[in-house]
């Protein structure tokens, strides 16, 4: 069986406990308060909480994350002037160990990201974009760690929605490629994804992905919303069986 352990960002689906939401992309604006509930999920237990706190432009500033209870511990995240991260700050309580990942980042002469570097630890994650495309979105993407590189083309709608995602990481033991199609909602979320490179042809099963959250090569997703269109529970079609996955509440 294909196991697949390099679990930098392949699908969009696939969600870490250390980012519940992208806080670099995703903002708040007039929300205080953002708690996320998870339910279903392929590989962790049930009862997990995050608490997101905004400031009054909507950035993330701090997230708290409990199982059941219990605490567990926090996130702090901070910004440049433009609104950039530049610094996530992790306090497990557990433990009382502190870990501090810092970002920097590069531009060209008309003032596009070209290269974002994320230092942890000793270690260090480097970024390049390239191929911009008419609305200076990066088609191509490059992010290399010690020995591995990935590779990520990106496809976009008019809309400036990511559509197509192929992947090709290079470990140097193995190399791995991925293919996500995604399509969205009149809201701009995710209700179609499909990662075709996952299936196991010979047993018409899914490989399993070390750390991956997906259920099915083939997933749709249906939203409830509140009177702000913001979506408050997020649900997977699976075998004609609706599955509730997420639950989140704005205050």
């Amino acid at each position: 069986m294909r196991i697949l352990i390099f679990i930098l960002i392949v699908c969009k689906s696939i969600s870490s406990i250390g980012q519940i939401i992208d806080i670099e992309t995703e903002k708040f604006p007039g929300i205080k308060k953002l708690t996320v509930k998870y339910y279903n999920r392929v590989n962790s237990k049930a009862g997990y909480r995050y608490v997101y706190s905004f400031d009054n432009k909507g950035n993330a500033q701090k997230l708290s994350y409990y199982h059941q209870r219990r605490f567990l511990g926090s996130v702090f995240y901070q910004y440049n002037k433009t609104g950039l991260l530049t610094k996530e700050i992790y306090l497990d309580y557990m433990t009382e160990r502190i870990d501090t990942i810092r970002y920097s980042y590069y531009y060209d002469s008309i003032g596009r990201i070209i290269s974002k570097i994320k230092y942890f630890g000793k270690n260090s994650l480097t970024e390049s974009y390239q191929d911009f495309n008419k609305n200076n979105l990066a088609q191509l993407i490059i992010r290399t760690i010690d020995n591995k590189t990935t590779i990520i083309w990106r496809t976009f709608n008019a809309l400036n929605q990511e559509i197509i995602t192929k992947t090709i990481q290079d470990t140097l033991i193995s190399m791995d490629e991925d293919i996500e199609e995604i399509r969205y909602n009149e809201h701009g979320d995710i209700i179609f994804s499909n990662c075709p490179t996952l299936l196991n042809n010979e047993t018409g099963e899914m490989y399993l992905r070390v750390g991956g959250n997906r259920h099915s090569v083939v997933e749709e997703y249906q939203y409830k919303y509140d009177n702000s269109n913001r979506w408050i529970m997020k649900y997977l079609i699976l075998n004609n069986k609706k599955i509730l996955l997420e639950q989140r509440r704005y205050r």
